[in-house]
């Protein structure tokens, strides 16, 4: 299975999309907070919907835009919640293969600095 992170549905749907095109049969999961598991939501109601949403240095969405959902669901075979704590341990796992996309068009200058510091803001 490949995981994507889920922030908005954009960057998901744009990996997960090129790994359906290079190998249909891969699984793809959405990964995002607990705090705001907006495509958890939608993919068990069969739409968007609304979540709570709580912010933090592991950013969310409270939703999928209507006009990303034909998207989102045609190529994201499900999602997983990961609770904050869960994703800051995780920094000192040691794993096999691993990327972390960080997009820093739309992060805070100051908390990004700290998260490659080695710290959770």
């Amino acid at each position: 299975a490949v995981m994507v992170p889920y922030d908005g549905c954009g960057l998901a749907t744009g990996i997960a999309s090129a790994v359906k095109h290079r190998s249909p049969d891969t699984e793809v999961l959405a990964v995002e907070p607990e705090t705001a598991a907006a495509s958890s939501c939608a993919l068990a109601a069969g739409g968007p919907a609304d979540v709570p949403f709580e912010r933090s240095f592991v950013d969310g969405a409270s939703t999928i835009l209507p006009i990303m959902w034909p998207l989102a669901s045609a190529v994201l075979d499900g999602a997983i919640t990961l609770a904050v704590a869960a994703a800051t341990a995780a920094r000192g796992e040691e794993w096999e293969s691993l990327v972390a996309v960080v997009s820093g068009g739309n992060i805070d200058a100051s908390v990004l600095a700290t998260i490659l510091g080695g710290e959770t803001p």
